[in-house]
Formats: structure tokens, sequence, C-alpha cells
């Protein structure tokens, strides 16, 4: 294996990445003035520190999942996430602004502290989709790293601040790749950017990241076949080549 997918290299791109993440978490929610930070949103459309306490819950739940690596334990599955959600914006919604910032920071710390517990056995073969170092990656990048980016993002744009938004969204991908986590980490970051560039009326774009993920993750190739994220793709021949039809 190369030198840069040992288990001990792979747990410091983690933890690099974990760090890198909270502090762009703290830089963003330093943006927001006393009268947004004391702001109650709607089941729908949340409040800035709604985000936030959303934010703590995932990284939350991704810390259970990777203690019961550590314990050798099977990772628990959890609810629909779209549930989920709608369930926990009424408690969200009580926090103030420092109680949630409080929760995600203290997330973080949780989820760290768990990457450092792991035995090497669960830090290896991170290209093997079976195994639990690629389960590891893709489920970190995805509550953590690409989430706080994705809700950055999502911010942005709700202020018309789009490039602002395409740049929260690249820098986490940025950050992946020079981390040297390995093909399933980066693969899992360039799908999710070429979700968010599908979204946003760039298909080239989307193409030409959708086309290195799949690559580097043939496991998301069947995903992509239902996520609604790429439905604007479907027309593309790129596309229709790059994830055909299921074999019937």
């Amino acid at each position: 294996m190369p030198e840069e997918l040992t288990p001990t290299a792979l747990r410091a791109a983690l933890i690099a990445l974990l760090n890198q993440t909270q502090a762009r978490e703290e830089a963003f929610r330093a943006e927001f003035s006393e009268a947004e930070r004391q702001q109650v949103g709607t089941a729908d459309e949340w409040a800035p520190k709604e985000v936030v306490a959303h934010l703590a819950y995932w990284k939350n739940r991704q810390a259970l999942r990777v203690e019961a690596m550590a314990r050798g334990e099977e990772s628990p599955e959890f609810e629909d996430w779209g549930m989920v959600n709608t369930e926990t914006w009424p408690e969200h919604a009580q926090l103030t602004w420092d109680e949630s910032a409080q929760r995600s920071d203290d997330a973080m710390r949780r989820l760290i502290a768990a990457v450092q517990s792991l035995p090497e056995s669960a830090l290896t073969n991170p290209d093997d989709q079976e195994s639990q170092a690629n389960l590891l990656f893709a489920t970190t990048m995805g509550n953590a790293v690409g989430h706080v980016a994705e809700h950055m993002a999502n911010h942005y744009r709700s202020i018309g601040q789009t490039e602002r938004a395409m740049q929260a969204q690249q820098d986490a991908v940025r950050e992946i790749i020079e981390a040297h986590a390995g093909p399933a980490a980066e693969g899992s970051a360039r799908y999710n950017l070429a979700c968010y560039y599908a979204l946003h009326g760039q298909p080239d774009d989307a193409i030409s990241e959708l086309r290195v993920a799949l690559a580097q993750r043939p496991d998301l190739v069947a995903w992509a076949r239902q996520d609604h994220d790429l439905d604007g793709l479907r027309d593309d021949r790129a596309f229709q080549t790059l994830v055909p039809p299921e074999e019937q």
C-alpha cells in the first residue's frame, strides 16, 4: 500500500480534515450578526442557529457510528435523514445561538476522539467497498466535512453570493484531495460537487466531476441512477454513458 494510505496516515488525514472543517465552520459562524443569531426559523426555512444545531446533530450521529467501529461493533443504521431532520427541528428551534454553537463544537471534538480511538484494522483497505475504512471515509465526508460545506453554500446562495457558495463546495473538495485520503474519499467528494453543479445549472462541470468520481467510486453508479440531484443531466449523452441503465 502506498505510504500515504497506511492506517497511520489515513487517521492523520481524516483528523486534519475534521480540524479544517471545524475552522471553516467557526469562521462561517462569525459572519452572522447578533440579530441574525437571535432569529427563529421555520421547519421549511431554518434560522442560522438551527443550521448550526443541525450540523451538530449529524456530527454526533457520525461519532456514534465511529465509536461503534472502535468497539468492533456493527455501525448503527439510522432512520431516513429527511424524516430525522423534520423531527429534530423543533428542538433545535428552542436552542440559543450559544447552545447551538457549543453543541457543534462538542460534536466535532467527540468525532475526532472517536477517530483517534479506532484500531488500525478499521483504517485498512479504504478502497475496498466492503471495508470499514471505506464506510468510515464515505460517511464522515458526508456527515461532517461535506455537510458543513453544503450548508455554507446554501446560505451564500440564499443571500445572492453565488461565487462564495461555489467556492465553499470547491474548497472542501480541494482539501479532501490534498489530504491524500485515497480514491474512495476523493471520489465521494467529487460526486457531491458534481451534484452541486448539476443542481445549479453547470452541467458540463457536473459531468467532468462525475467522470472522475465514478472512476474512483464505481459503486456510486447505482446510486447515481436514482439520485434526484442529477436529474438535470439524464438527457445528456455523456451522463448516459457514465451511468448506463441497469441491466435487466
